[in-house]
């Protein structure tokens, strides 16, 4: 058998251990055992000795969270930390040059190297720089 942990407040399922329970708060979580390690996405504690599926809602949420998660590593990437160094200086030497930059676009992530915003931010960027 193995002994899996899961969240008492959204089920999802934490992570286990084949020979013994691992250590977990058991306020907050619970360990249950099952024959073989649940699906993280698909599988949530039922509230009682067992699993059961996700709902569509679960699901929906569990992958808009991971999306996040994701999205989230992308941004402090080496190349992308590289990227927002150079458009910070290209921002202050702008400045310091006394153009306005309230004709360019923020970066935000909405528009970070991975976003379709980024592209428009930096020629408006090279454009104030010329």
């Amino acid at each position: 058998m193995l002994h899996c942990i899961f969240d008492k407040a959204d089920g999802l399922y934490q992570g286990g251990a084949r020979w013994r329970v691992p250590a977990h708060d058991g306020v907050t979580q619970v360990a249950l055992e099952l024959a073989d390690y649940p699906d993280r996405r698909s599988a949530r504690w039922d509230g009682a000795a067992g699993i059961r599926a996700a709902t569509a809602q679960e699901l929906a949420d569990y992958d808009d969270e991971e999306n996040d998660r994701q999205a989230g590593g992308q941004l402090n990437t080496p190349v992308n930390i590289v990227l927002r160094d150079l458009l910070w200086a290209i921002v202050v030497e702008l400045r310091g040059a006394g153009r306005d930059l309230d004709t360019i676009p923020a970066l935000t992530a909405d528009n970070a190297p991975d976003k379709p915003g980024f592209t428009a931010a930096l020629k408006a960027l090279v454009k104030a720089r010329q």
